[in-house]
């Protein structure tokens, strides 16, 4: 039996967590490039409590992982600091 979740830019998504695949590993990919950090009044440390309780809501509470990718050289460093504070890695795609 497969589970299939999709959350997209506004944090929408379907409930569709079968038992047992909530407690799993989730791997987040985020494309930083075309879902960037908001670059006035957000606070970017908030984005991976953001995730993980978006994907709690949803069912899966299992250990989570947060990986960026996207151009580095286009995010401020102290984004990137904030960033890499939470525990999402950041991985540099050259444009």
């Amino acid at each position: 039996m497969e589970s299939t979740t999709s959350i997209n830019n506004n944090g929408g998504g379907s409930k569709s967590t079968v038992f047992g695949y909530g407690a799993a590993k989730t791997s987040v990919w985020w494309d930083i490039e075309n879902c960037r950090v908001p670059r006035e009044g957000y606070n970017p440390n908030a984005i991976a409590q953001n995730i993980s309780s978006a994907l709690m809501k949803m069912g899966y509470c299992g250990p989570i992982s947060i990986s960026a990718y996207g151009d580095t050289n286009a995010i401020p460093d102290p984004v990137q600091h904030a960033l890499s504070s939470t525990g999402i890695s950041l991985y540099h795609v050259p444009a």
